[in-house]
């Protein structure tokens, strides 16, 4: 486990180049910077735990997270990166850039804020949920994909604004959740297997 604490102004440095490490556990409520991960560090075999962050950031590009992702305040940037359990947000910004992967949940609250910017594609053996507490919106030429034969479970609300889309591509979407369109945003089905939706505007 390695813990990354009292960040305030100085990005943390590792003597080391891990590419793997355990649990990563970051608390730095006085933190004003945004800061990436060594960029040799390519797996977290456990959990990513971030409890404080205060107004800074923290950045993960090509990383694995095997465990469960937590984000409690603060803001986390992803960039083509996979996540092989639950997202859980609490009082955070969470973006999405280029092309990530979750295969667990995702669980916001009505503090957090969470942009898609790139693509995020959410696929699992199992079923899956989506439960948006907070703002989501899908942005630019950001892409959300649904492509869970198991079905995945939404509620909330996502927005797709600019010339975004939403694709499904497998199984049902389910739930009292609300997809809500402005600009350019489409919605794309990809193959011809049944889809259900509960509400869509």
């Amino acid at each position: 486990t390695i813990r990354l604490n009292h960040i305030i102004s100085d990005a943390p440095t590792m003597y080391t180049s891990p590419t793997e490490v355990g649990n990563l556990i970051i608390n730095s409520p006085n933190c004003t910077i945004n800061f990436a991960l060594p960029a040799s560090l390519d797996k977290i075999k456990g959990n990513l735990t971030v409890q404080q962050m205060g107004t800074g950031g923290l950045t993960l590009s090509s990383v694995e997270v095997v465990g469960i992702t937590t984000m409690n305040k603060g803001k986390l940037t992803l960039w083509t990166s996979s996540f092989y359990d639950d997202i859980i947000v609490d009082t955070g910004k969470v973006e999405f850039w280029s092309s990530n992967l979750l295969m667990g949940n995702f669980v916001s609250t009505a503090q957090d804020t969470t942009r898609v910017m790139g693509a995020l594609t959410m696929y699992a053996s199992g079923p899956q949920q989506i439960q948006c507490g907070g703002p989501f919106t899908v942005d630019g030429s950001g892409v959300l994909t649904l492509s869970n034969a198991m079905g995945t479970y939404f509620s909330g609300a996502i927005s797709l604004i600019s010339n975004s889309n939403l694709v499904l591509s497998g199984g049902s979407v389910t739930g009292p959740g609300l997809f809500s369109y402005a600009g350019f945003g489409t919605l794309n089905f990809v193959h011809s297997s049944e889809h259900f939706i509960t509400n869509t505007e």
